[in-house]
């Protein structure tokens, strides 16, 4: 059985997710991994907490909704507290993995950790990366690297004159039962993460928080009230 690894940071879905897809269809079985980066929850220079407890409780119930919907597609998700640098070696040796898959990142720190995980990996692990968070692929700007205009009001009327706008990523395959672990993986608490847990007001908007399925829920409700007025 072939096993690929998919490394979760910033693309925390399975909807028009690159990598999910890329390896569901290669590869016979796929298992996700995450990790609570301790540097994450480091203080800055300045003394200020890098990861609030509000986004951590975002992510703590987004990891758990992924988690659900990832289990009735036969594809277990590792959570963790260790750095990737640790973690993901330990998962590809021990899964007997031979490809990773995850999104590129373009900030300094999370540059560094993608190098050191990818340096910590023997040469024969095919590591696929992807670009799924922009608000144009590079593949798509219709000009030249180059030529790109200095002014973003330029490039911005350029880009919709001539790109055009690619579909969303097909649901990745249904993987066989057998490709789920055994073992289960419990997702932090916020206690658990440094944090005192706390309550929302009913009225907040972010009372919503993480949760993928509710989230795409209030999206397409809020698309339907804006096209209603203009449907006859």
């Amino acid at each position: 059985m072939t096993t690929a690894l998919v490394w979760l940071r910033n693309d925390v879905r399975f909807q028009d997710q690159q990598s999910f897809f890329n390896a569901c269809k290669s590869y016979d079985r796929v298992v996700a991994y995450y990790t609570f980066e301790p540097k994450d929850f480091e203080k800055t220079t300045w003394g200020f907490q890098k990861t609030g407890k509000f986004r951590t409780r975002f992510n703590i119930e987004t990891l758990q909704s992924l988690q659900l919907e990832l289990k009735e597609k036969n594809i277990t998700l590792i959570v963790e507290k260790r750095s990737a640098t640790v973690g993901i070696p330990h998962w590809i040796e021990g899964l007997n993995a031979s490809a990773l898959f995850f999104q590129e990142e373009w900030t300094a720190e999370e540059k560094l950790i993608s190098n050191a995980v990818c340096d910590s990996l023997s040469k024969k692990i095919q590591v696929f990366t992807n670009y799924d968070q922009f608000l144009f692929h590079p593949d798509d700007i219709p000009m030249d690297i180059d030529s790109i205009p200095q002014v973003f009001t330029v490039f911005r009327k350029k880009c919709e004159k001539y790109s055009t706008i690619k579909s969303c990523i097909p649901e990745p395959v249904i993987l066989d039962k057998k490709s789920l672990l055994t073992a289960s993986f419990t997702i932090p608490t916020h206690e658990e993460l440094g944090f005192a847990s706390f309550e929302t007001l009913n009225a907040c908007s972010l009372s919503i928080f993480g949760r993928n399925v509710v989230g795409i829920e209030s999206h397409n409700g809020l698309l339907l009230e804006i096209r209603a007025p203009f449907i006859l």
